[in-house]
């Protein structure tokens, strides 16, 4: 399963060099892509979220097909040498195949649906070291029915200093970030309560 699998990857990679490519607005710094007249949607989602008041939701409806998929991808500059800690929040309902890479380097590539397509908020994590200083896209693929899957809390860290590359991780919504913190008897909630905790 796990060699049928690369095999799938691998000829998606291809793939790049010869489908047409549907391209969406960018959602907080994140590029969308529609690969092969795939009939899926990207969005932000208001009513689920690992943490804060959103995540980012892709449903798709088109079958497993070669070639056909959503893309999800935003840019860093990595230096070479240097170990990147990638992690991402994610949950699922009835998803075929998705999965990570960093611009489509075979060594980062990450299964996220290795547990099964339905699944709750799980944290996923690896390490990246790029071979060469520039600019690398970290991509999210989403191949094959889904009823839903969500992102959230998206980072790659610097495995020295701890600086997330990402700065539109959690995919709230500018009113959302600008909302001055409510203080409550338990405590203080919003983002304010989000940045204390991190």
């Amino acid at each position: 399963v796990k060699i049928l699998s690369a095999i799938l990857m691998a000829a998606t990679v291809l793939s790049l060099f010869v489908m047409p490519v549907a391209e969406a607005e960018a959602i907080d710094g994140w590029d969308i892509q529609y690969i092969g007249d795939v009939k899926a949607t990207i969005g932000i989602d208001n009513q689920e979220a690992y943490s804060g008041k959103s995540s980012l939701k892709v449903v798709n409806e088109s079958g497993k097909i070669g070639n056909v998929y959503a893309l999800l991808a935003t840019s860093v500059e990595m230096e070479a040498g240097t170990p990147y800690v990638i992690s991402v929040k994610a949950k699922s309902k009835a998803s075929t195949l998705v999965y990570a890479a960093v611009s489509w380097e075979s060594d980062s590539i990450k299964d996220l649906t290795q547990f099964g397509g339905t699944f709750d908020w799980t944290n996923f994590e690896w390490i990246y070291t790029p071979k060469a200083s520039g600019d690398y896209e970290l991509e999210f693929i989403i191949e094959g029915e889904t009823a839903g899957f969500w992102f959230d809390d998206v980072q790659i860290k610097n495995y020295y200093t701890g600086e997330n590359l990402i700065k539109k991780s959690g995919f709230e919504t500018k009113e959302e970030e600008s909302a001055p913190p409510v203080i409550t008897e338990t405590g203080v909630s919003g983002i304010y309560k989000n940045l204390v905790a991190s």
